[in-house]
């Protein structure tokens, strides 16, 4: 490293006093104060761009009716699956018959059952 090149590793201090906060190669602001505008970019002269093209229909609703289409769908599969892993649905149990009403009794006897409130030592 020569002796002319400052460390690039090295802490560079600034003393305040030495700050410029002006530019002095840029000219007096207040001296060009102008009383119009600055002239428009070509730019803003161009013709205005073409109308947009039409637009596809909203996104949004193509994927809520994708997702909704996606639902009936698997509940219907979850239908059809438990129903077959169940089986064939067993036959109900039909009103009896009239000979077998006369055969059976009219009143069905139940026995009585006694409850003992109090513990038994054993």
């Amino acid at each position: 490293m020569k002796k002319d090149e400052p460390n690039p590793s090295a802490t560079i201090q600034i003393d305040v006093r030495d700050i410029q906060l002006q530019d002095p190669s840029s000219p007096d602001l207040s001296a060009q104060s102008r009383a119009t505008p600055p002239p428009l970019p070509p730019s803003a002269y161009a013709p205005p761009p073409a109308a947009p093209a039409p637009q596809r229909p909203n996104k949004a609703l193509i994927y809520g009716a994708a997702f909704v289409a996606l639902l009936a769908a698997a509940i219907f599969g979850g239908v059809k699956v438990g129903f077959a892993l169940r089986g064939a649905p067993a036959p109900r149990a039909s009103a009896p018959s009239a000979e077998s009403a006369e055969s059976a009794p009219a009143i069905v006897s139940i026995p009585t059952v006694e409850v003992n409130d109090t513990p038994d030592a054993h």
